[in-house]
């Protein structure tokens, strides 16, 4: 006799993302989710007695948050439908108690999708207990193998079981053919077949779910500030890979945020705060790099699957950092997935890239990746040929490569390894010109580098040492032909090797403090020569004289610096002094400097914060500037002051908001200057600690995070960067003849909106707008004409008396991804500048310096490429 029954089947948690905080700083690694909440109460809901009787069902979908104490604090119902079912549904969820999700073994709060299904089911009460046996098996995400934790796993009889983190679960069933139902929510449901034998167990076939539905479970990690600086813009990797103009490649969408000024082209130049690129330091995982993007605004050296987080200092950070005016970017490299061999591989008009990671043991995992560029195969096939005149163009060629092993010992201990290095260089590609030279250029940069890093932890003290070696060349040569300065041989050729070693001791001295001391050390041997070739005329009479210059030099550099901080905290308050030494030493020459530095963080509220920021940074001259050939051997250290104060407010877990003002100022920068007639003598110093610097402005950021389908942020900036203009070398500015005037990378507003949309797992549609101030230059005013040279020589406004229009551009990105059971594949296209407005970069004037025209930017610029994964 068969009578029917209400009961309640509710699904267990989805499984969890990446947690959205900043990680602590390299070579820490970023927080873990490392237990999901799991259900230990759950009182039944009342079943609606109407619908009961009419045998109704409903699923119910709520949003519920669940405290570090594992209590459910609030539940919302995600789609109203019907009251009844939905309000017994909050009302037993108040109930239901859970463990605490932890996140590195702490307990956090989380936020979960629950779907609770009300259902008529069916059973029979009178029949005996059948022969059982056991069924085991695995629940993946299809397309990336990744194990599906908390998924329901249900037979045709009602018996049930849920998978645990690795995927896994294990449940008994009648003997004979069953049919076990799947299921995970934001996953379709899949149905097997599977032959269950009394007192056996039998092994299910792997499952595989697909996403019906983007991001359900987002953690909220309460408490640590970072404490390497007050503002650090920190992103992560699905913010930034899908960002259009960013060449599908995350690092470069960095630019897109406050205080980076727009580079010129695809220019990979990172322009902090109006400043030149050399004075914000690049590194990865703590260690400076030569360079992070590949040549004429190329992708960066790192493959982007490597990363684990990219934090970005536009000034005022903490004494970790050294030997840079402004600011710092450093980019993150996580482990190797544990879980299974997964690999990715994308090619496009440009380039093509391959990654693979994967476990060796349980303890080992590698991750290895590559990439090559090929454009100067396919442009030569679109290059319009002039017979006559021809056409030359430079493109460049580049490939790196990256290699990583990571390695967990008995006693906790963490190693790893990490091998990199990246090669470019410029190609000249010529078609068509019975009139035209041939041209032979030749521009090379290559890098390699090896990383170790060492991380040991002993209760509240923490050790890391992480030395590396690197190699770095640098060379560029032209041949005899052509005009202007290619027209006599020129050959220069730089070679460093590198030692460095990086130390840390962090220790926890009480819940109010922390201090943390370490050293930064760098050796650098570098070797360069030159064979430089060029044409003078004496008076502008006779024919040209040929000089020549030729040297080899050998110039050691070594690089001290200790530093120590302490973090104190007292209730609202925070604050982290510190203090950094650096001490540098050539071949005959040694300069030291002290920088302290300070800053504060205020919580107004649980929502609102006010931060400030003060501090002295130092930068030396390179080897070629303090040469007593090339340079001056009197040169100092450039020095710069950092003041700031900002606001941070959180309207909600998913939006927040930022604004500071800043105002730094720079002194004895090196800068060129002409010979002068001193007591009857020339006196050529060639280069001055002479230059004065300024910049001052408002950043403002307003962030909406990752969530199941909206994602971007609004950036805006409003600067100005400016330098003091004087009249006499080796003299301070002073009187009336000085006055400040707009430095090279002055951009008074920069407006950025990044905006991403991601209706299914299937579809991702991104844009980008940027509305950009234009660059200052110079005016000409007129030309004179010179009988001798035959030449018209212009006259110059003061720089900055003009500004190139306003930079306009609107780029759009699209995405369809198919997945499989094993693997996914994606196809995009990435259109830069849509409406292909036309950007003027430079002016150019013909001969006479009378008509004048521009050099415009990137027109229109589609990318179709194919991407891959397992």
């Amino acid at each position: 006799m068969l009578r029917l029954l209400a009961v309640l089947l509710a699904v267990s948690e989805p499984q969890a993302q990446a947690p959205q905080q900043p990680p602590r700083p390299p070579p820490a690694q970023a927080p873990q989710l490392t237990d999901l909440p799991q259900l230990q109460e759950s009182p039944p809901p009342l079943y609606p007695p109407d619908r009961l009787v009419k045998g109704e069902t409903a699923d119910v979908a709520c949003l519920i948050d669940i405290d570090a104490t594992g209590a459910v604090t609030n539940a919302v119902v995600e789609k109203l439908d019907r009251a009844d079912f939905d309000a017994a549904a909050l009302a037993a969820l108040k109930l239901y108690r859970f463990s605490p999700a932890k996140m590195d073994g702490k307990p956090v709060p989380v936020r979960v999708r629950f779907v609770i299904h009300f259902v008529i089911a069916q059973k029979r009460v009178e029949a005996p207990k059948a022969a059982t046996g056991a069924i085991h098996g695995e629940v993946v995400e299809a397309g990336n193998r990744k194990p599906i934790a908390g998924a329901d796993v249900t037979d045709d009889t009602g018996a049930e079981a849920v998978t645990d983190a690795k995927g896994e679960y294990r449940l008994e069933a009648p003997e004979g053919e069953r049919k076990l139902t799947v299921s995970a929510p934001g996953f379709e449901k899949r149905v097997q077949p599977i032959k269950v034998i009394a007192g056996a167990s039998a092994e299910a076939r792997r499952t595989w779910l697909h996403r019906v539905s983007v991001g359900d479970l987002q953690a909220t990690i309460p408490g640590d500030k970072p404490d390497e600086a007050p503002t650090r813009r920190t992103l992560t990797h699905d913010e930034l890979v899908n960002v259009p103009g960013s060449l599908n490649d995350p690092i470069r969408a960095v630019q897109n945020l406050p205080g980076l000024a727009r580079a010129p082209f695809l220019g990979g130049q990172l322009l902090v705060r109006g400043t030149p690129p050399q004075d914000t330091g690049t590194y990865l995982d703590g260690h400076r790099i030569p360079q992070l993007y590949h040549f004429l605004g190329g992708p960066s050296v790192i493959n982007e699957e490597l990363l684990d987080r990219i934090d970005f200092y536009p000034g005022g950070y903490g004494a970790y950092y050294g030997r840079n005016l402004t600011g710092a970017i450093d980019v993150g490299t996580k482990k190797g997935d544990a879980t299974g061999i997964h690999g990715q591989a994308s090619v496009d008009l440009l380039q093509a890239v391959g990654f693979l990671e994967g476990p060796i043991d349980k303890n080992t995992q590698v991750e290895v990746a590559a990439r090559r560029s090929y454009i100067d195969v396919f442009l030569p096939l679109f290059i319009p040929n002039d017979p006559k005149r021809g056409v030359t163009s430079i493109v460049p060629v580049y490939w790196d490569y990256q290699a990583r092993a990571d390695h967990k010992f008995g006693n906790g201990d963490e190693l790893s390894l990490l091998f990199f290095g990246s090669d470019d260089k410029l190609s000249i590609v010529q078609k068509g010109g019975t009139q035209t030279l041939p041209i032979s250029l030749d521009t090379h940069l290559a890098f390699h580098r090896a990383i170790l890093d060492w991380k040991h932890t002993a209760g509240d003290l923490t050790l890391t040492l992480s030395p590396a070696l690197g190699w770095t060349k640098q060379s560029f040569a032209s041949d005899a032909e052509g005009l202007g300065p290619f027209g006599q041989p020129q050959t220069a050729d730089i070679t460093d090797l590198t030692a460095e070693l990086r130390g840390e001791a962090r220790y926890k001295v009480s819940r109010n403090l922390m201090i943390r001391a370490g050293m930064d050390l760098q050796f650098d041997r570098a070797s360069y020569s030159a064979d430089l070739q060029s044409q003078i005329q004496i008076l502008n009479l006779g024919l040209p004289i040929t000089q020549e210059l030729t040297f080899n030099r050998v110039q050691p550099l070594q690089q001290w610096g200790e530093y120590v901080e302490g973090q104190f905290n007292f209730g609202k308050l925070s604050f982290v002094p510190g203090l950094r030494l650096d001490q540098y030493h050539w071949l005959e020459h040694a300069r030291f400097s002290a920088d302290p530095r300070l800053w504060a963080r205020y919580a107004l509220t649980s929502e609102t914060s006010l931060k400030a920021y003060t501090g002295v940074y130092h930068e030396p001259p390179t080897g070629q500037q303090i040469d007593k050939d090339l340079g001056n051997p009197d040169l100092g250290l450039e020095w710069g002051l950092q003041f700031g104060t900002g606001l941070e407010h959180r309207f909600s877990d998913l939006l927040t908001a930022s604004a500071e003002v800043f105002y730094n100022r720079r002194g004895a920068l090196i800068v060129r200057v002409d010979p002068v007639l001193q007591d009857g003598q020339i006196f050529n110093p060639r280069l001055l600690n002479d230059g004065i610097g300024r910049a001052f402005g408002l950043e403002v950021l307003l962030r909406r995070e990752i969530t199941s389908q909206i994602y971007g942020f609004l950036a805006y900036t409003l600067s100005k960067s400016q330098i003091l203009q004087y009249t006499l070398p080796g003299q301070t500015p002073q009187g009336q003849d000085a006055q400040w005037q707009a430095f090279q990378y002055d951009q008074t507003h920069i407006l950025t909106v990044v905006l991403g949309y991601r209706p299914t797992p299937k579809w991702e549609l991104s844009t980008r707008f940027r509305l950009v101030s234009g660059n200052p230059y110079a005016p000409v005013d007129g030309s004179t004409f010179d009988a001798d040279s035959g030449t018209y020589t212009a006259t110059h406004g003061q720089f900055g008396d003009a500004r190139e229009p306003l930079f306009l551009e609107l780029d759009v990105r699209a995405q369809r991804t198919w997945t499989f059971d094993v693997w996914s594949f994606a196809l995009y296209l990435d259109v830069e500048n849509v409406t292909n407005h036309l950007n003027e970069e430079f002016h150019v004037y013909d001969y006479r310096f009378r008509d004048q025209g521009s050099i415009q930017g990137l027109p229109i610029l589609p990318t179709l490429g194919v991407k891959g994964k397992f």
